[in-house]
């Protein structure tokens, strides 16, 4: 079991001479199993004091989060993971969000994945490779209003 955590100093400005402040902590945690690379993870972030403005208080966007993974399927040479993912912000409805990733051979990576209760994306596919500490990534998403989205990334681990 991992635990971490952090605070935070928020400083808003609304016009000159007029600051406010708040203070803030996130807490997180992470439970891992060997097990099929079994783990569970939960956030709570901007836990803190509220912001005042002109005599009204706000509370800060608190947002809980936790999420779960596993290798559904472990061979010698394919993994097939499955993962997912929840949140409820103070301000808001719950989202979600589902994927699966399979791995040939811990070098050529197909992914995709859905999201639950959002607004304006849904849908997202995605590919990738790695080689030693190298890795290159592509993904593709759609949008409502918007058109869809193409990401690359390159990656180095140290």
């Amino acid at each position: 079991v991992s635990f971490g955590g952090s605070a935070s100093l928020i400083n808003m400005r609304l016009y000159d001479g007029y600051v406010e402040r708040a203070y803030a902590v996130d807490i997180a945690s992470l439970f891992h199993i060997p097990f099929r690379d079994f783990k569970f993870g939960m956030k709570i972030a901007n836990l803190g004091s509220e912001i005042e403005f002109v005599r009204e208080s706000y509370p800060l966007p608190t947002h809980f989060s936790f999420g779960t993974s596993i290798n559904a399927l472990e061979l010698p040479n394919h993994i097939v993971l499955v993962s997912g993912s929840a949140s409820k912000p103070n301000d808001g409805a719950p989202v979600g969000q589902a994927g699966l990733e399979y791995a040939f051979n811990d070098l050529l990576f197909l992914r995709g994945g859905y999201k639950f209760n959002y607004d304006i994306e849904s849908f997202s596919v995605g590919l990738g490779m790695k080689y030693s500490n190298y890795r290159i990534d592509y993904s593709f998403s759609t949008a409502k209003y918007f058109s869809a989205s193409n990401r690359f990334s390159i990656g180095i681990n140290f």
